[in-house]
């Protein structure tokens, strides 16, 4: 047989060009690869800031909410703009210290200057300085739960001795309801609530008292109440606490339709840009707002220009938010000298937490006691018996006694 010849096979290198175009292949295949990989993370990345895009948004909007709370389904409409007339001048009316026939004679004789009377219904202590026959009925409970201590006073009689009594407190702010509304005075009820009303969880037990005893003020004659103790250091300014203040109020005017309803809100609310929105939301769910001056001072003089200077910077909040500043200086020309100095500055109600003959100070006179003393007319036809109800009292033995009390009555 014959072998046969096996041909060798020669290797042929692979041209340059060949080389150049599978090299161009390659990287047109990485190019669409990389380009497919890229289209693909672009739509799962465009998916995912879309929706993180949606959750800051969402967050933002919480923020610049402050102004406004949450949602509008959980808040009450806005109260009405108040009518534009003559701020509040609030004098001072001690019913714990006075008998009836003195508040009569003290509200008669109040200064024209005033037209509103402020009266304090809660104790330190938070309790009501009377006994609320409706928050009785409410709560089932004994009455010292919800009422103040009873206020004893003293008679003297025809031997010389004293002999104590309890006042009844309600009578009193029977008595001055009925002097102020002969006098076409507004009345202010000062009312000092609970943190409770405050809390995030409970606080529905402590809402439905306050608006009890909001429905019983306003059945009496209260035209107002100013009501202090919603904002502090545990439940600061902020839009939470705001808006439950907002529903807080609402509660109680749905109890008592028509009854205007004013917060304490702290003294450094109007002085923080960062808080306007807040405050101003605020005082469109009330029918005003009061804030605490304290009226610092050596004199009356002093006192004027402290409070001047101090309150020139924010005069527009002050009008702007329907602001009453309840001035705390227990002087009472100091006390009438810083609300002079508000007044001089702006639209400003004032309310005082002491008595004072007068509302208006004149630094021009302050050193001349003829000029800046109150006159009245030698006769002005008040008659302490005059106009005075059967049920002043419970009895008539309390009547007579209560003529004599020597409890410091304006004369």
């Amino acid at each position: 047989m014959k072998k046969q010849k096996l041909k060798r096979r020669t290797y042929r290198p692979v041209s340059k060009k060949v080389k150049t175009v599978k090299k161009i292949v390659w990287r047109i295949l990485f190019v669409l690869i990389c380009a497919a990989a890229l289209c693909v993370f672009s739509v799962y990345l465009g998916s995912w800031l879309k929706e993180r895009a949606a959750q800051i948004d969402g967050i933002l909007q919480a923020d610049t909410q402050q102004s406004e709370s949450v949602s509008e389904e959980t808040l009450p409409p806005p109260t009405e703009a108040p009518e534009e007339g003559v701020p509040a001048r609030a004098a001072y009316l001690d019913v714990l210290g006075m008998s009836g026939a003195d508040i009569e004679k003290y509200i008669y004789n109040l200064h024209e200057s005033y037209n509103t009377v402020s009266i304090d219904i809660t104790s330190e202590d938070g309790k009501l300085v009377y006994v609320s026959p409706a928050l009785l009925e409410y709560v089932k409970l004994d009455p010292s739960a919800v009422t103040a201590s009873p206020v004893v006073g003293s008679v003297k009689g025809d031997d010389g001795e004293y002999t104590e009594y309890e006042i009844d407190v309600l009578s009193n702010i029977k008595t001055a309801l009925d002097a102020a509304k002969r006098k076409d005075l507004r009345v202010c009820a000062v009312y000092s609530t609970t943190s409770a009303v405050m809390q995030s969880e409970a606080y529905e037990s402590a809402w439905d008292i306050d608006a009890v005893v909001a429905s019983e003020l306003y059945s009496l004659g209260f035209d107002e109440v100013m009501i202090d103790g919603l904002f502090s250091e545990e439940h600061p300014l902020d839009a939470e606490n705001v808006n439950r203040a907002v529903r807080y109020t609402a509660e109680l005017k749905n109890r008592a339709e028509g009854f205007d309803i004013g917060l304490v809100i702290p003294e450094e609310a109007v002085f923080v840009p960062a808080n306007a929105s807040i405050v101003n939301m605020l005082s469109e769910y009330t029918d005003f707002l009061c804030v605490y001056v304290s009226g610092e001072g050596a004199d009356a003089e002093e006192a004027y220009s402290v409070a001047y200077e101090e309150f020139h910077s924010v005069k527009g909040a002050l009008s702007a938010y329907n602001v009453r500043a309840v001035i705390l200086n227990g002087d009472g020309e100091r006390a009438a000298a810083v609300a002079t100095a508000l007044t001089d500055l702006t639209s400003v109600g004032v309310q005082f937490t002491c008595e004072v003959t007068s509302p208006v100070y004149s630094p021009e006179s302050a050193d001349d006691t003829d000029e800046t003393e109150t006159e009245y007319p030698a006769d002005t036809g008040y008659n302490e018996n005059a106009n005075r109800k059967d049920d002043y009292t419970n009895d008539t033995e309390y009547k007579e006694e209560t003529a004599e009390q020597d409890t410091g009555a304006i004369d």
